[in-house]
């Protein structure tokens, strides 16, 4: 069994019952990229898999190794798709992450560029056998959008380690400290989350955001913080290293995430494993994880009220921020762990490829 660019945990699984594993990697300091134990890793020839030279690498290699699988994600999708078509390999599996109403928003509309982009897509749907979505919100989208058969679609939400074994935890959370993950473009909606501090300000004064992440928005952003007058509460941290993001949602209050569109949201589950109640919009496939009431709170997307409202509960109830932090972390560990997430993904990818073996 061979996989391309598989899911985090998976390719450990898949050896660990004996399957033969190769890992493709691309992109910035590839040279530092590693493989768990017992996985070949191999690098495209593009710094990011998208021309002639990688589909060539991928046919090559999926002939040379016999493979019986071929698993692709994001910018790996096409050359993969083409190349497992060509060389006849029976399993091909793609992931689908995001919802088309959030690409055409950071767009900003529809043009020739992601005109292209759709018929491109839909094409190399064709040439998979499967096609993954990250959610339900991304597999009813694949029925609804993309007119896809539903024995072609599967559904596996993502999984994450437990960052609890190796990020440093908080000795004591700064209480007033509201932490918005996500890269600053429009479907993000971070410009809510602003229009509603002047309220949550109100209601609870010493309250402060912290913005992580980096993107186009930043300076319309810091313009509309000085419009609404909030400037002295917010702080724009700009991209910041994974193992520090969730250093960082372990000592918050609370994480908000406002997106006008999301499939899944990865920052949700990020942040329940670290303990740490998710405010976030009722879109896509959000509400999947977050739990209205239980560990988190959801509020309509847009709509800058009534994320004031959440926060504002929230941040004056101690006792409930802790309760609900209790229960995100049982949930974490309950569906969002990437052992268990792994062990489903690879009973599932064991199946499809015995059956098309015939056997």
């Amino acid at each position: 069994l061979f996989t391309f660019n598989a899911g985090i945990g998976l390719d450990a699984e898949l050896v660990r019952r004996g399957h033969a594993v190769t890992m493709a990697t691309w992109g910035k300091n590839v040279g530092r990229h590693w493989a768990p134990e017992g996985v070949k890793l191999v690098r495209y020839p593009s710094r990011r898999p998208t021309r002639w030279a990688d589909i060539r690498f991928c046919y090559h290699l999926m002939r040379d190794e016999s493979v019986d699988c071929v698993i692709a994600n994001f910018g790996a999708e096409n050359a993969n798709a083409v190349a497992a078509w060509a060389a006849r390999v029976p399993v091909r599996v793609l992931w689908y992450h995001t919802l088309m109403a959030q690409i055409v928003s950071d767009r900003g509309r529809w043009g020739l560029g992601l005109l292209l982009q759709v018929l491109r897509k839909r094409l190399v749907f064709m040439l998979a056998t499967r096609v993954v979505g990250n959610g339900e919100a991304a597999a009813e989208e694949l029925r609804r959008a993309w007119r896809m058969a539903r024995a072609k679609i599967a559904m596996f939400r993502y999984g994450i380690p437990d960052p609890q074994g190796s990020v440093r935890r908080a000795e004591v959370r700064h209480r007033w400290r509201i932490l918005c993950p996500g890269r600053l473009h429009p479907s993000k909606g971070q410009d809510v989350l602003l229009r509603a501090l002047p309220a949550v300000l109100a209601g609870a004064p010493e309250a402060e955001v912290v913005f992580a992440g980096a993107g186009p928005e930043r300076e319309r952003l810091e313009r509309l913080a000085e419009a609404v007058g909030v400037t002295g509460r917010v702080e724009f941290a700009g991209g910041v290293e994974r193992r520090r993001l969730l250093e960082m949602m372990g000592e918050a209050a609370l994480c908000v995430v406002p997106s006008r569109s999301e499939a899944f949201g990865l920052v949700n589950i990020e942040a329940i494993a670290m303990g740490t109640p998710v405010v976030a919009s009722r879109v896509g496939g959000m509400p999947e994880i977050v739990r209205d009431g239980v560990d988190g709170l959801l509020f309509e997307a847009g709509n800058a009220g009534q994320l004031a409202e959440c926060l504002i509960r929230l941040l004056k109830d101690d006792r409930l921020r802790e309760e609900m932090g209790r229960k995100a972390r049982e949930r974490f560990l309950e569906e969002f762990v990437s052992s268990r997430v792994a062990q489903r993904q690879a009973d599932w990818l064991v199946g499809l490829a015995r059956e098309a073996r015939g056997e």
